[in-house]
């Protein structure tokens, strides 16, 4: 559609600008060689045409301290190319030590191990060692404390009558001695009378004790020995007047005292008849002593007044030797037959098996012995073993292999190390190295 009004402004538009360049008036200053021209932007729309100027860029201000940075762009493709080019080496580098060397994966094996028991009587035949006897004696200080009151001596007073009439002494007479010693009598003495033919005197004899307590009293015989109250009367103690004691305090045997020093000697003894014994014992041989009972004597009673006491401990004893190693071997079966029974194969003692007698019997040269034996049982993988579970669990996934190793029987606890969970293992079985830890403990 032809517009004359949008011609005439396209023309004026140009000659205006025209104007500003070629044919400038005469009057005008000529622009500078490095002066650049203005510039517009011209908008047309349908009825009109529109002119503006462009504005001036703004001048950019460079601090001199600071260095221009160059255009970024060559070098980041450079560091780009650079990276691609390490990121190829390390693969191509893991894939040839990955197949070439693989990794090594350790697994760790936890075993089930139990305490097992087992009680037995076996039968050997065994050599008999002649019976031996060994003493030991001590003499110890004795512990246990007395007291003694004072009391009184006691005797016989014989009062002797010459009168042919019988006389009575009422009891209570006090009577001294030689001594100076006074005794009483305890009962009434009735002297019957003198016989004329023959002559005789009449006599009685009545107890009688010393007055005052203490030895004192123990008089000797006829240390009375004088006329007494009549004059054809006589008293005398034909024998020694005994039991009068001082008041003291004194040192007594107790059963302590000699059950103790025994106690010590029968150890002594014990350790004394095993050597004894043992001496006797052949090589390779196990010795067991029959039961044997010490005997304790002492010269002191629990209660005699004594400051020490000598204690003396002796007993004979017999033992049977017989095979060690026969023992050992047969005990170690029956244990191992109830490791069988109760936790089945594979399982193995840890450590060594405490083996303890209970009782022996004899009978001639057969010897009896029960016993008790116990070890704790692990169990124990084979090299064989472990070379079927390396071709069992290579190029498994890590959690499968675990849940395998899991299911095994005498297998605890499993951990798997070098890989990730995700990963499988090598699918080389030397490149799996087994670990297998045995508890020493149930």
């Amino acid at each position: 559609m032809h517009n004359p009004t949008l011609e005439k402004d396209i023309h004026r538009i140009l000659a205006s600008m025209d104007s500003n360049g070629k044919d400038a008036p005469k009057n005008m200053q000529p622009l500078e060689e490095k002066e650049e021209p203005e510039e517009f932007d011209v908008y047309i729309e349908p009825d009109r045409i529109t002119v503006v100027k462009r504005p001036e860029p703004q001048a950019q201000v460079i601090d001199s301290a600071t260095p221009v940075q160059p255009e970024p762009t060559h070098y980041f493709a450079i560091f780009t190319c650079f990276i691609s080019l390490l990121l190829i080496v390390y693969l191509v580098t893991s894939a040839i030590i990955t197949t070439f060397f693989p990794p090594t994966v350790t697994i760790t094996l936890l075993t089930k191990s139990q305490t097992i028991s087992a009680t037995g009587t076996l039968q050997l035949q065994a050599r008999i060692i002649p019976p031996i006897t060994l003493s030991e004696s001590q003499t110890v200080q004795t512990t246990g404390r007395g007291h003694q009151d004072a009391r009184s001596a006691n005797g016989y007073i014989t009062f002797y009558n010459g009168e042919f009439q019988s006389i009575t002494i009422p009891a209570g007479k006090a009577l001294t001695g030689n001594s100076g010693v006074t005794v009483i009598t305890d009962l009434d003495a009735v002297i019957p009378a003198a016989n004329l033919n023959p002559p005789t005197f009449g006599q009685v004899t009545v107890s009688a004790h010393a007055i005052n307590p203490g030895q004192s009293g123990n008089i000797a015989a006829y240390d009375i020995n004088s006329p007494c109250c009549f004059a054809s009367v006589i008293a005398k103690n034909p024998e020694q007047f005994t039991g009068g004691q001082d008041e003291r305090d004194f040192q007594i045997v107790t059963q302590k005292d000699i059950t103790g020093s025994a106690s010590s000697l029968k150890t002594n003894l014990a350790q004394s008849m095993q050597a004894a014994l043992q001496s006797q014992q052949k090589q390779g041989e196990a010795l067991s002593i029959l039961p044997c009972s010490p005997q304790v004597t002492t010269d002191h009673q629990p209660g005699d007044e004594a400051s020490t006491v000598h204690v003396t401990v002796s007993e004979t004893c017999q033992g049977y030797a017989y095979s060690k190693a026969s023992f050992l071997a047969q005990a170690a079966t029956i244990l191992s037959r109830r490791v069988v029974k109760e936790l089945g194969a594979g399982y193995t003692a840890i450590g060594n098996i405490q083996l303890t007698q209970t009782s022996i019997r004899v009978t001639k040269n057969i010897v009896t012995l029960a016993f008790t034996t116990q070890a704790v049982f692990g169990y124990a993988l084979t090299r064989q073993a472990q070379s079927h579970i390396k071709h069992l669990l290579s190029g498994k996934r890590k959690q499968d292999a675990e849940r395998l190793l899991l299911a095994m029987p005498g297998i605890q606890k499993a951990v798997i190390t070098g890989i990730d969970d995700l990963s499988k293992l090598p699918k080389d079985p030397n490149a799996l190295h087994i670990i297998v830890i045995i508890p020493e403990s149930s």
